[in-house]
């Protein structure tokens, strides 16, 4: 396990992700350890538990508010086409 305080907690580590943006996310919040869905990538990554990963991605993912704009300054909402 990734040392988290509670075992059952299961561990994705960064190089799980295809996204290099998702994965640059858990090399940024994430621990040190081993990661549980692939022993072949050690203990040395960066690894968050699921939850953490999927909380992320919702928050990602959630429809804005008109008007509300994103950490780049633009606005956030999806274009009608």
């Amino acid at each position: 396990m990734i040392g988290l305080s509670d075992d059952t907690e299961t561990g994705i580590c960064e190089k799980c992700i295809g996204n290099p943006d998702f994965a640059g996310w858990i090399a940024q919040n994430g621990r040190k350890g081993e990661c549980d869905f692939d022993s072949a990538h050690g203990n040395s990554n960066s690894v968050v538990t699921v939850e953490e990963f999927t909380g992320r991605m919702k928050q990602l993912i959630a429809p804005k508010p008109k008007g509300e704009i994103d950490g780049t300054g633009n606005d956030a909402r999806p274009h009608p086409r």
